[in-house]
This record gives C-alpha cells, structure tokens and sequence, in this order.
C-alpha cells in the first residue's frame, strides 16, 4: 500500500496551520443532508481528499529545512511544500524556497502571498523558471487549495515513477551491456584457445610429415640401390613392389596432410 504524500506547511502564524489542518482534516459524518447533496451532486473536493495528505508544520524556513533533510535520510521526502511569503525574522518564502531546492530540487511548492509581498517577476528573477512552483494568493479559498494539493502531489508522484523507471531501465541497459561484454570475452578466449590448438595441431602434423617423409625417401632409396644389384627374378619383384608401395603411400599420406593442414588454417 502506497504512503500517504506528506505536505509540509511553512509559515510562522500557528493560525496559518491550524487552517490549513482544517482544510486536510476528515469532516465528521455528514448527516442526511449532506449526503443527499453528495447523491445529487457527487463528492466535493474535501470529502474526496480529507485524510489523503500527511501534514506536518515548520514555522521558519532554516526549521523546514532540517526536515526535509530528516525526511530525505529517511527516505520519505515531502512531496509539497506551502511557503509563507514573509516570515520574519528568518528567510523570506523566496529564500526558503531556493534553499530547499538546493537540497531536493523534486519538492513541488506552493508559495502563499498577498499581494504587497512579491511579483511573478521577482519570484522568477530569485528562483528561476519552474513547472514546480506555483503562486496561492492570499485569503485563499479551501476548494482551491485542496485542488492545487491533489494537483501537485499527482505530478510529484508521476515524476517519482518516471524517474525509478528511467533508473531501472538504466540498470537494465548496464547489467546487459555486462553481459554482452563478459560474452564478448569468453569468446574472445574460445578464440585464443582454439587458435592455440589449431597451431599445435598444425606442428604436430608437419612434424609427423617429415618423420614419415624422411623414412619412406629411404624406402625408395634402398629399393633403387637394391633394383641395382643382381637379382634373381624373385628379389628384383620384391623390391619393386617395395618401391611401388612406398610410392603410393606417399602420394596418399602427402594428400592426407595437405588436406589436415588446410582444415587447421
């Protein structure tokens, strides 16, 4: 089960707080009347939200500082954050807001004013151009507030799974990248292996060619000095035959070798 989001209301007026818990808190049982107009006209905002926001109060913004610290090493960070504009005699709204975005720039922030406090403009020049800031002028309305809540807290959320997911894709594109690498270089051994036995395969095979060449040349070279000599007709069959068959044997075993070694290559 998901947590609830947690918003945190900054202002240095206990009174702020108390409204803005107002606000959050769960009505007490509507009775016959009001829930025929829910029958009628469907659930209003507060009746839809109330209870669905963790809220917590920091009254100067050195203090909502140190929680959203506390809430980030304990890996539940707010998700929306109400700023007073003017909270003497520590940081102003703006001030308060820059430092904590220094810290989690994600927090989605609501700055509450009236209208002798600050511009757009001057809220823009201090802080810079943010789809995560919006500007509640003061006295402000509860339907209005509630909205911006569940407006706010949604798109914190949204970014939340879009950036875990970004990450998990991340990870997934390294682990694979890994393993094609480590594939890589096991068959960049398998390579070097085979290319080790074919070479050995290869010496083996001259080597063995060379023995039989150097003992079938003197086959042939005693058969010519013995066809040489006096002999009967019997002996002088024997040793052309002797000759004859080592003529054919290396034929056959010089094709045999040309034919290995060309498979090693």
């Amino acid at each position: 089960m998901n947590a609830k989001p947690r918003i945190l209301i900054i202002d240095d007026n206990p009174i702020i707080h108390e409204d803005f818990r107002k606000i959050f808190t769960p009505p007490v049982e509507s009775d016959s009347v009001d829930a025929f107009e829910v029958s009628l006209f469907g659930a209003q905002p507060e009746l839809q939200v109330a209870g669905a926001f963790e809220i917590e109060s920091a009254y100067q913004g050195e203090e909502a500082l140190v929680k959203i610290e506390e809430a980030l090493a304990q890996e539940r960070p707010y998700a929306l954050a109400f700023v007073d504009g003017r909270m003497p005699p520590g940081w102003d709204g703006v001030e308060t807001i820059a430092q904590l975005w220094n810290v989690y720039p994600e927090l989605q922030v609501i700055i509450c004013t009236a209208y002798a406090d600050f511009s757009w403009e001057q809220i823009i020049q201090r802080l810079g151009q943010s789809d995560s800031l919006l500007i509640l002028k003061k006295p402000f309305d509860r339907v209005e507030v509630l909205q911006l809540a569940i407006a706010m807290t949604k798109k914190w959320t949204l970014g939340r799974e879009a950036r875990s997911r970004t990450v998990k894709l991340q990870e997934l594109v390294h682990e694979r990248t890994r393993l094609r690498e480590d594939l890589n270089d096991k068959l960049e051994q398998e390579r070097t292996l085979l290319d080790a036995g074919s070479k050995a395969e290869r010496a083996c095979l001259d080597h063995l060619a060379q023995e039989m060449n150097v003992h079938l040349s003197g086959l042939l070279g005693f058969s010519d000095l013995l066809l040489g000599t006096n002999l009967n007709r019997a002996q002088r069959d024997y040793a052309e035959k002797i000759k004859f068959s080592s003529e054919i044997l290396r034929n056959i075993l010089d094709g045999k070798f040309e034919f290995s070694k060309n498979e090693t290559r």
